[in-house]
């Protein structure tokens, strides 16, 4: 049986969505876009690329609270996220809507544990809205 964190990737990969989605994710995603026989999302799951590094931390960091669980419900909703927008993009999400109060325990080890992997990769996470801030003086450099 294929270790949890290939599972996730592939469930992520075989998504039926524009595999642009994932351009934070994996890297040099354009090379599996070129015309032929097969659809982009097939090149992408037969080749089955690596994540990247921070991609690929926020998967563990999920997988290591969750285990096999991330395949049943709710946990599932947060695996379609991330095979929907990209685990990076789902990430960002996850941590902006996690300001409600009412969180199970579980689910603020989640955010906590994402928020660690954005804190480590500052110039993956949040960068537009690092930019913005920056631009108009509100973050220190």
């Amino acid at each position: 049986m294929l270790a949890i964190a290939e599972r996730v990737k592939l469930h992520i990969y075989a998504a039926h969505r524009p595999i642009r989605r994932l351009q934070r994710d994996v890297i040099d995603i354009e090379r599996f876009e070129h015309p032929d026989a097969f659809t982009a999302r097939l090149r992408l799951l037969t080749a089955s690329p690596p994540l990247s590094s921070a991609s690929a931390d926020v998967l563990d960091a999920v997988i290591g609270i969750c285990e096999e669980r991330l395949f049943d419900e709710p946990y599932l909703l947060l695996l379609d996220s991330m095979a929907l927008l990209g685990p990076i993009a789902a990430a960002e999400a996850l941590v902006l809507l996690s300001g409600d109060s009412h969180m199970t325990e579980e689910l603020k080890s989640i955010v906590n544990a994402i928020e660690a992997v954005c804190e480590r990769y500052p110039t993956i996470f949040f960068i537009e809205a690092r930019t913005l801030l920056t631009r108009h003086g509100s973050v220190k450099r």
